[in-house]
């Protein structure tokens, strides 16, 4: 009993007020930390320097692949940084694991990969971390958070990034969807879940599945299987409907440092040695016809025209969002959403009306780049794409299907299984 109250000692100590006793978010603690990204791939400076959605952010368990963080912090003096790792059960609340039970060697290390910008109205330091590497392996699959902060200060965390450690053990088969009275509106995932390897005697209670569609976290559910024959769990039921929502717009702000506008901007000007991006008003998409547009599935890449590196040479802009809405409604709470927010509703995002233009308006500081985005509303706990953006079922998203397994003498749920793929 003893141990267990210093390990929550030393849990409480690392984790910010903010997130005790609550899911972890992708989020930002700092309003100096921005542009932040995952990527499973080694980055090519002179292309892009994006997410690939196609990719869920995974670690293979015992495997030699790796993921690289970067981001920058909106400063011309350095900052020392340390980062540890957090393993979740499948809600993203911290697990009951101690760290030295999913952690090889170092609990905590320092981001020592940095460079300063060159040539930007906005100074920036940019940093970059490749994990795991020989200083600290995980052991253990499921859920992660990565958590940063200044060094020797762990409870003043700055960002937070969520990642996956998979143990394959299962497999999981996509099948087609069957027919659905919502089916213009929603995209039913059916599956199935092969899990001999694992051979359970309580699949119902020792699983836990979810499936996420374009990293939209909000709308994460737990779902139950429709039967079970033998070792395969089947998933085919009215529960697994999730709302089809729209393509993604877009807007290009790559080119702003040479006079020009690119897609999706109204005009770029440049005041007190500043950037400003004024995109093009938008209309709301929920009624009418299905526009194939292809769209990053939500992420994009930060570039600039010019061959400039992304890492320390792209400069920073405020861009405008402009939504037209005649009529102001007290209860719509509107979010600009998407990879340029960390795929979360954040109050920087939220959009305000403007009674005088009759227009919802927001602005975010992005570096250069081309980003997708969307229009979302809040509706109950999460966020919808039916007010603004509309439903259709011709829209192709990205769904993931995430297995979770934690028999009765475990006291941590595993990643057994991720299925991604595109589908509409």
């Amino acid at each position: 009993m003893e141990t267990r109250r210093i390990g929550n000692c030393v849990l409480f100590f690392l984790l910010p007020i903010s997130i005790l006793g609550q899911s972890f978010s992708n989020q930002s603690f700092n309003d100096s930390i921005k542009s932040v990204f995952f990527s499973q791939t080694s980055l090519n400076n002179s292309i892009q320097y994006n997410q690939n959605l196609d990719q869920l952010p995974v670690i293979n368990l015992g495997q030699s692949n790796v993921l690289q963080l970067h981001f920058d912090y909106l400063s011309e003096n350095y900052q020392d940084l340390s980062y540890t790792f957090v393993h979740c059960n499948p809600d993203w609340t911290p697990s009951e694991l101690f760290a030295n039970e999913y952690l090889e060697g170092y609990t905590e290390d320092n981001i020592l990969d940095f460079q300063f910008s060159q040539n930007t109205t906005q100074n920036y330091i940019h940093y970059s971390q490749t994990f795991p590497d020989d200083n600290m392996k995980i052991t253990r699959s499921g859920n992660y958070v990565l958590l940063v902060y200044p060094a020797g200060k762990r409870n003043q965390v700055v960002l937070c990034q969520k990642f996956y450690v998979l143990g394959k053990k299962v497999s999981i088969t996509p099948l087609p969807s069957s027919s659905l009275s919502s089916h213009k509106s929603a995209h039913q995932i059916n599956f199935k879940i092969d899990q001999s390897k694992i051979n359970s005697s309580d699949p119902l209670n020792e699983f836990k599945v979810a499936v996420l569609k374009n990293m939209n976290y909000s709308n994460l559910k737990f779902h139950q299987p429709s039967y079970i024959t033998g070792k395969l769990l089947s998933y085919n039921n009215s529960s697994m409907n999730i709302e089809a929502g729209n393509e993604f717009r877009q807007f290009d702000t790559r080119n702003i440092n040479m006079n020009t506008t690119g897609f999706g901007v109204h005009k770029t000007l440049f005041q007190n040695q500043q950037y400003y991006c004024i995109l093009k008003p938008c209309a709301s998409r929920n009624t009418g016809t299905y526009s194939s547009i292809t769209d990053h599935n939500g992420s994009g890449y930060m570039q600039s025209q010019n061959n400039r590196s992304p890492y320390s040479e792209t400069d920073y802009s405020w861009v405008y969002f402009y939504l037209n809405y005649p009529i102001p409604d007290s209860t719509l709470n509107l979010y600009v959403w998407g990879g340029l927010t960390n795929w979360e509703k954040t109050p920087k995002a939220k959009m305000t009306f403007n009674k005088k233009n009759n227009q919802y308006v927001a602005k975010l500081f992005l570096k250069q780049g081309v980003y997708d985005f969307a229009f979302l509303s809040q509706k109950a706990n999460s966020l919808s794409w039916e007010k603004i953006e509309g439903n259709y079922f011709e829209t192709e998203n990205h769904y993931s299907i995430l297995v979770y397994h934690k028999s009765f003498t475990s006291n941590y749920f595993e990643l057994v299984g991720i299925k991604s793929f595109n589908y509409n």
